[in-house]
């Protein structure tokens, strides 16, 4: 009887572990909204001991309720979310450099966003440096 509820248990485990692997699996897709205009553009402090902060911008049109846009994976750095400001989205680059995800070309970047709850990730293509802005 014990053997039978051990074998239970360590199923019912194993089928859990699976499920949860299953729900935080990205999976490509071309989103149900446009992105246009994406850019790059490092601020650069004019106080010393201050970090250059990178911002990273895109017009995006027709988005959905049902759609969260989440962060952006560019030059070895993840974003923090996304904000909605007059019709463009714009966030900032963290400072930390993380482990390489995808290959991806210098002039791309990485949009990962949840429709319906389900995770998603997008290639950006063609990433616009623009010049850098010198703060005071």
């Amino acid at each position: 009887m014990r053997i039978v509820a051990l074998l239970f248990f360590i199923s019912s485990f194993l089928l859990f572990s699976i499920e949860c692997e299953k729900a935080e699996t990205l999976i490509e897709k071309t989103p149900s909204f446009s992105i246009k205009n994406v850019y790059s553009q490092e601020q650069i402090p004019g106080q010393q001991n201050e970090l250059v902060r990178t911002e990273i911008g895109m017009q995006v049109v027709d988005l959905e309720k049902n759609v969260l846009l989440e962060k952006v994976y560019f030059n070895g750095h993840f974003s923090n979310q996304l904000i909605k400001r007059n019709e463009i989205f714009k966030t900032f680059l963290r400072p930390e450099v993380e482990e390489r995800i995808l290959e991806i070309e210098s002039d791309e970047a990485i949009l990962f966003y949840l429709e319906d709850n389900k995770k998603y990730y997008f290639v950006l293509k063609d990433v616009q440096l623009k010049e850098p802005i010198y703060l005071p």
